[in-house]
């Protein structure tokens, strides 16, 4: 099934492979989903273009859908470790050729990165992550880590700072910040000046380190 689209094989369709899978497809990507549950596998036909019924721990049965031909294999099953690894293993064995395990536990995500596999995901821990930083910094809208110490960050100017100008909002004056952009709130690319009026709603993306991204909700 190799072609020019990018393709993914998603291994258990609960609520986080379903997603997966579904905003994959969104994005033009050549799904297939496979699960144990028939139940699971006929709710997902009108939603997934490709998705079958499928023992993934039979590793002669995960063979038949062709592994080493997805870009990505993604094991969304994390709640028990034991067929996590046994599923990680078995496409490790058919040369899959990238590998993104979900974890239920920092001890599972030890363990699968002990496998070779570098890229996981425990949805659960990045979800209180975030909601923590929201409750935090609810001006912060979207985020991401660049390196160790450095963050890409999408703010939105608190009710607070209305009114006032770059100039005057000493957060932005840290020399580890960099302000690269400034849009409107409908996402119109604004002229950054540090002596304009700053509006309720402005974004602003940013880089910096967390703390400076931090302080900026203040």
């Amino acid at each position: 099934m190799r072609q020019s689209l990018r393709s993914a094989l998603i291994v258990g369709l609960g609520r986080f492979g379903s997603s997966a899978a579904e905003r994959l497809q969104e994005m033009g990507w050549q799904v297939v989903g496979v699960d144990l549950n028939p139940g699971v596998v006929e709710a997902m036909k009108d939603r997934l273009e490709h998705v079958m019924q499928l023992d993934a721990s039979d590793e002669e049965a995960l063979a038949s859908v062709g592994v080493p031909d997805f870009d990505v294999c993604i094991v969304s099953r994390g709640e028990s470790i034991e067929n996590s690894l046994l599923l990680v293993l078995n496409l490790q064995h058919l040369e899959a050729r990238k590998i993104v395990a979900k974890a239920g536990s920092e001890y599972h995500v030890r363990i699968l990165k002990r496998l070779g596999i570098e890229h996981t995901v425990f949805p659960e821990h990045s979800a209180g992550a975030q909601l923590a930083e929201h409750l935090q910094a609810p001006h912060l809208a979207q985020w991401m880590e660049i390196s160790e110490d450095r963050e890409l960050a999408v703010i939105r100017v608190p009710k607070g700072r209305a009114g006032c100008t770059l100039d005057t909002w000493r957060a932005t004056h840290r020399p580890s910040l960099q302000i690269l952009a400034r849009l409107s709130p409908e996402g119109r690319p604004l002229i950054i000046d540090r002596h304009i009026i700053l509006n309720s709603g402005d974004i602003l993306i940013v880089i910096g380190t967390h703390e400076d991204i931090l302080a900026l909700g203040g």
